[in-house]
């Protein structure tokens, strides 16, 4: 494989949050070693990291109708994605294309490869899985004019995975839960699925010696004998933020846990009703919102984080940030969707809690505080299980096994 040798890795939006964002970059630094890459993508104008991107449309009166998340301007996106990727075709001759989800990137990257003869791979690590989720598509809380629109949206997206799967050449997925639903749900064949696993970059989120642990407490202004419980997440309803506060209400007002501070590193919709929940209940002084963290930042969180805390409700990949926390050591409770949590945390390693249940995450919460000992040594176990099951090199040599030339060529063997 020459240098010379491009991918294009296509995404909705650029920068991205949460998980999602460490499985690009995890990826993109793999593939940096053999191909040059690009990432297709729409990002904000004043965007000036450095990354390969090239924008998904460069005519900035198209560019405000293109949202794959809007009927009809979905159905634009599609096309614009199309037409963009073979114009980019023609300059680089790409050898394969990353799809970063099954769903509407999903679907304009595998018609493109359908019509220019060029691989496709779609990375999904939970997207279908939302999509296939009741709570995902609850309207109760919608006027009437946007139940529509998501009615609307559903079948354009229900479409739109199916014509995805149909066209693609492999799917790399994450996770039992995901493999049901293209294998039993959407009839794909299994050889055209790959099973994988993330991994996390051991040498950059690892533990910290006590006193440069003091050190980045300074950094984010955390009192030095407080107990640190990090949430990373997008803020949206499937995370279980209804369910989270009252049990950190319950922690932070009980005079036998009123040291705990509470960070929440991410954005989302949810952030109004977060803010004001905040400062309703009066906890301003023991939650704070830190909003998007960079990637640079994230480590020195984690490290400084004594209990690390998911409560989401559906999903279906492993949650990156999860398990970015337990490399760094901390003591981590984690409900169980997706199924594959139940794979990961096995009680040494974390605590593991039903979904939807304020109990069941104040009770892991008062546990904690009360056994410090359990506590560092779950944080132990923690990062044991990431650096035996979750390096990076599990990771590269999925990279290097999707480009061997048998799989790369499996629409050829399609059509014969």
């Amino acid at each position: 494989m020459t240098q010379q040798t491009n991918v294009c890795i296509t995404i909705d939006y650029f920068p991205i949050e949460g998980g999602k964002r460490s499985v690009v970059i995890e990826c993109l630094r793999s593939l940096e070693k053999r191909f040059n890459v690009q990432i297709l993508t729409m990002p904000p104008k004043t965007y000036t990291d450095n990354f390969p991107i090239i924008s998904l449309c460069p005519f900035t009166i198209i560019q405000a109708l293109v949202n794959p998340f809007i009927v009809p301007f979905n159905l634009l996106y599609v096309v614009v994605g199309v037409l963009r990727l073979t114009w980019l075709n023609k300059k680089y001759h790409f050898k394969a294309i990353l799809a970063q989800d099954g769903v509407l990137t999903g679907l304009y990257s595998t018609i493109f490869g359908k019509i220019c003869k060029v691989p496709i791979i779609l990375m999904d690590y939970g997207a279908v899985a939302n999509y296939y989720d009741r709570d995902y598509w609850n309207t109760n809380r919608y006027f009437i004019l946007s139940k529509i629109h998501i009615f609307l949206l559903r079948g354009v997206a229900y479409l739109a995975i199916n014509l995805a799967t149909k066209f693609a050449d492999i799917i790399m997925i994450g996770g039992n839960e995901l493999e049901k639903i293209y294998c039993e749900i959407l009839k794909v064949p299994r050889y055209k699925c790959v099973l994988h696993s993330y991994g996390v970059d051991t040498s950059i989120f690892q533990p910290v010696e006590e006193i440069n642990k003091h050190k980045l407490q300074k950094k984010w202004r955390v009192p030095r004998d407080a107990r640190i419980i990090t949430i990373t997440s997008r803020l949206a309803p499937q995370k279980g933020f209804e369910y989270i506060f009252p049990a950190l209400e319950k922690l932070i007002n009980s005079p036998e846990t009123a040291k705990n501070i509470v960070l929440i590193a991410g954005e989302g919709p949810l952030e109004n009703y977060i803010s004001t929940y905040i400062n309703e209940h009066k906890l301003n002084n023991s939650i704070f919102m830190l909003g998007s963290v960079s990637r640079d930042d994230m480590p020195s969180l984690l490290q400084i984080s004594d209990i690390y805390l998911y409560a989401g409700t559906s999903g279906g990949f492993i949650s990156i940030g999860l398990l970015e926390a337990m490399a760094c050591c901390c003591a981590v409770i984690a409900t169980n969707s997706p199924k594959a949590h139940e794979n990961l945390i096995n009680g040494e390693n974390g605590i593991l809690i039903p979904i939807k249940s304020e109990n069941a995450i104040h009770n892991a919460l008062i546990y904690l505080n009360k056994n410090v000992a359990v506590r560092k040594r779950m944080g132990e176990k923690a990062r044991e299980t990431i650096l035996r099951d979750y390096s990076l090199k599990n990771f590269d040599t999925l990279v290097e096994t999707m480009f061997q030339p048998h799989r790369l060529h499996l629409h050829e063997k399609s059509e014969k």
